[in-house]
């Protein structure tokens, strides 16, 4: 296990069945609730909620760079009534990005097509494979941002 994610979040990843290698390529780490908090909503006044949860950042890399994150949310199951807490998250109003697995260049430049996914993990889990496979961020990443709300 890599020394960057806590157990919860390696297994998170392993259970997607992503190799160590793969996982530790991604460049994946775990976070605090309170500091995914800070990041997503710029802001210092979190809630205990938050205080409670944890997750792990999925860096979204384009030419060696960090473009944006997607944060894996882990809630305390008395603030995850009904399955209703947001799963997955981005920073409020930041850009939706295309997620091209690391390796990616090298399988695409031997296959002949290009699949397409929803969700990081699962392009990666392609990737690996040795299928070319690229992720568009969860569905509610497409909707109106006003539209959606996330209780803080």
């Amino acid at each position: 296990m890599t020394r960057r994610l806590q157990e919860i979040h390696y297994n998170d990843l392993v259970k997607s069945g992503l190799s160590d290698e793969t996982i530790e390529s991604m460049g994946c780490f775990s976070m605090s609730g309170e500091g995914i908090y800070q990041e997503v909503f710029n802001s210092d006044e979190v809630s205990a909620k938050w205080r409670r949860a944890s997750g792990y950042i999925i860096p979204f890399m384009q030419d060696g760079k960090e473009v944006s994150r997607r944060y894996r949310m882990f809630w305390a199951d008395k603030d995850n009534v009904d399955g209703k807490a947001p799963k997955y998250l981005t920073v409020l109003g930041g850009e939706t990005n295309l997620y091209v697995p690391p390796g990616f260049d090298q399988v695409y430049a031997a296959s002949e097509y290009l699949v397409i996914t929803e969700g990081e993990k699962k392009a990666a889990k392609a990737v690996q494979e040795g299928i070319a496979c690229v992720g568009l961020s969860g569905i509610d990443m497409w909707a109106d941002s006003a539209a959606r709300k996330i209780e803080k």
